[in-house]
């Protein structure tokens, strides 16, 4: 073999070997970008897991929100209706002494005349 030929081996080995090596990199960093999606793909399975959980638990709350204005407004109700009852007893207990009082001065007229 001649040099030339030598030569010409040399550089093509040498170009095989750094082809090589960049193709061993090239997987290595394939290698690492796979397990990074895997990692990412994980993440975001936690992730809707957490959102589905999240939004049962918004869920329940605003159900208990519901229940809890529907029981505020009955006793806002219930509130009211005590209010009037009591207002309504208050007046009648003055109408029963107005008319027990106007009963005794009748009472007490015709005791006079008589």
């Amino acid at each position: 073999m001649t040099s030339h030929i030598q030569h010409i081996i040399t550089e093509i080995r040498s170009k095989q070997n750094g082809l090589m090596n960049m193709l061993n990199a090239e997987k290595a960093e394939n290698t690492e970008n796979v397990a990074k999606i895997e990692e990412l793909n994980s993440k975001l399975a936690e992730m809707e897991l957490a959102k589905s959980v999240v939004s049962i638990e918004n869920a329940r709350l605003n159900s208990e929100l519901g229940s809890l204005k529907s029981k505020l407004g009955q006793l806002k109700t219930d509130s009211e209706v005590k209010e009037q009852n009591s207002s309504q007893s208050v007046n009648d207990n003055v109408q029963i002494d107005e008319l027990v009082r106007e009963i005794e001065y009748c009472i007490g007229q015709l005791k006079n005349n008589a």
